[in-house]
């Protein structure tokens, strides 16, 4: 009976191959797509809708959804809060203030716990940063051709939420089927992860990317902008300064 001696063989080789460390055999694990609300999505999709309406969704590793948790506005809330910049304060769970100025002009603040304070629109753009920041970490976005293509990454992570922002601008026109996909790019062990796609914000003027997840995502060191599989901007994080 030649075949089950073939098997054996085969078993016993195996077997020998495992418990010696010979070999390269390698078993890798398998993506696991994230299931939400009837819709799938690959791990690494950030800024899914929650079911709430105001919150965003991350698709991790392992197949499993991870939601925002920041307190939802009703319509009453909404009321006198004119622009992004006032909700996205109130939204993030600080107090949004209007002062008048001298000139008889209004400016906007947004005020953490702490009484630490923001001019609406530099804490928008996250130029100023509130709460109690333990990371927060800036990239320039330079092209890896003769384009004049260029942008900007900031990360933070702070009280259980992770921050991602980026903004490009002069990148190549887009075919109809083609998006600008945006990965986070950890160097040893090498890992890559899409985050999400840009989108064209014509108030910015800019190609742009707002991420939140509850997940720390502050080991991956670099930034990659890429328009199939081809990368037109990359950087690498470097740590702010807390006090600047």
């Amino acid at each position: 009976m030649p075949h089950k001696k073939v098997l054996l063989f085969t078993l016993s080789f195996l077997l020998f191959t495992l418990l010696t460390g010979c070999g390269n055999i390698q078993f890798v694990k398998p993506a696991v797509n994230c299931e939400y609300e009837g819709a799938t999505y690959v791990p690494g999709t950030g800024s899914i809708p929650a079911t709430d309406g105001c919150n965003t969704c991350f698709c991790d590793k392992d197949g499993e959804i991870a939601c925002t948790e920041k307190a939802c506005l009703d319509e009453e809330d909404e009321v006198g809060l004119a622009n992004p910049a006032a909700v996205k304060c109130a939204e993030d769970g600080f107090i949004y203030e209007i002062r008048d100025n001298e000139d008889d002009s209004q400016t906007g603040y947004c005020i953490d716990e702490a009484d630490n304070e923001c001019d609406e629109w530099e804490y928008f753009r996250g130029e100023c940063l509130l709460g109690e920041i333990t990371q927060q970490f800036e990239a320039e976005l330079k092209t890896t051709n003769d384009s004049e293509a260029l942008g900007s990454a900031k990360t933070s992570y702070s009280a259980d939420e992770f921050k991602l922002e980026v903004s490009a601008r002069n990148l190549p026109e887009l075919s109809e089927d083609s998006a600008y996909e945006v990965f986070l790019v950890q160097v040893e062990p090498l890992d890559k992860m899409l985050v999400g796609e840009l989108t064209f914000e014509e108030v910015e003027g800019a190609y742009i990317l707002s991420l939140e997840s509850p997940e720390d995502f502050t080991v991956y060191e670099r930034v990659t902008v890429e328009l199939d599989d081809e990368v037109l901007l990359e950087g690498s994080f470097q740590p702010i300064d807390s006090e600047s």
